[in-house]
């Protein structure tokens, strides 16, 4: 990739407004003694252009077929942003496998950051980084605005080009200064409004270092069994089934009822039918502390090293208070790497 597009640019604008195509009048057509002037309303092909969903328009631009999985990379220049970098193209670019690198400076900040030379170097870079990947790989830089974080921009991006998971380093969600205010806002907009599944990168290490290259996934089974199956098929690409395993742990309240749910026999069919050769599943119950602190306390203290955490969101238990939520402290407390999905 020789030339960093400006935004404007990249995507493309498919959709005609009102305005455009009520003044389209190309030459009368005689029919018969009649003349007809031809309007979006009898023109057929036209009228569909007006149809045509601008998230498909820009799948086609860039090319993405229905068989490609998307990483849709946020890049800031962190230390923690260029290793979520590295593990995507080190660990799962394969053939079928696109990359789309999106950087959001901010024009408005002081100038004692000397974004102007950032900018520059980070653009620079990760040009021509890309370079290798040919058409796989795209770069888009925009300037953050008004926007209250650039995760709106990001989710945005990778929502119009289809992605399949959206990547940030995680320090990028904390934010240049990485105090907590922009920490919750920038989690906040990822659990609040993202359609596409998060992958947060902590662990500074990938495939390729690791014993056997072999990773250890830890998804936490909500009482729907139909979301859990959700998110290990969500995070399939990122699963070898082959070397890697893959825990399913329920959590329980220690005081409530159990699910009557044979989870065993439907995770022993799922993993079949996926070839997954090593899993485990196991139950356990959690006390007045809350479902978040458990889950907390076993991934950073329990004796099982996991790589990823993976779960479910479901946005309306937190939506009146989304920085309290226990996804929140999840996501900010685990050590692991963090892979969520929303409802």
């Amino acid at each position: 990739m020789d030339k960093v597009f400006e935004t404007s640019k990249v995507i493309p604008k498919v959709k005609l407004s009102n305005t455009e195509t009520d003044n389209i009048k190309p030459n009368f057509i005689r029919k018969g003694k009649q003349d007809i002037s031809l309007t979006v309303k009898n023109v057929p092909w036209l009228e569909s252009i007006n149809k045509v969903n601008k998230a498909i328009g820009n799948s086609r631009i860039f090319g993405k077929q229905d068989d490609e999985v998307m990483f849709c990379i946020s890049i800031d220049g962190s230390v923690d942003s260029e290793y979520a970098y590295q593990m995507i193209t080190e660990d799962y670019f394969v053939s079928n496998v696109k990359l789309l690198c999106v950087y959001i400076f901010n024009s408005k900040s002081d100038s004692s950051y000397n974004y102007n030379n950032k900018k520059l170097t980070i653009v620079d870079k990760y040009s021509s980084k890309l370079k290798s990947f040919q058409n796989k790989a795209h770069l888009i830089v925009e300037d953050r605005g008004n926007n209250s974080h650039y995760l709106e921009q990001t989710i945005l991006f990778a929502e119009n080009y289809l992605s399949n998971f959206i990547v940030i380093g995680y320090n990028g969600i904390k934010g240049a200064l990485g105090d907590n205010k922009e920490l919750h806002i920038g989690l906040s907009y990822l659990l609040s409004y993202c359609k596409t599944p998060i992958l947060i990168i902590k662990e500074k290490n990938t495939r390729e270092k690791k014993e056997n290259k072999a990773m250890r996934f830890l998804i936490i089974l909500d009482k729907n069994y139909s979301n859990s199956h959700r998110v290990f098929n969500w995070f399939l690409p990122i699963i070898n089934c082959e070397i890697d395993t893959v825990d399913f742990l329920e959590f329980y309240p220690e005081m409530g009822t159990k699910d009557d749910r044979d989870w065993k026999e439907l995770i022993h069919s799922v993993a079949e039918k996926n070839a997954l050769e090593s899993f485990n599943y196991d139950k356990v119950s959690y006390s007045k502390a809350g479902f978040g602190k458990s889950v907390i306390k076993l991934v950073n203290f329990g004796k099982t090293h996991y790589n990823y955490l993976l779960f479910y969101n479901i946005l309306s238990k937190h939506k009146l208070d989304i920085e309290n939520s226990e996804s929140m402290d999840m996501v900010i407390s685990c050590q692991t790497n963090i892979g969520f999905v929303n409802n």
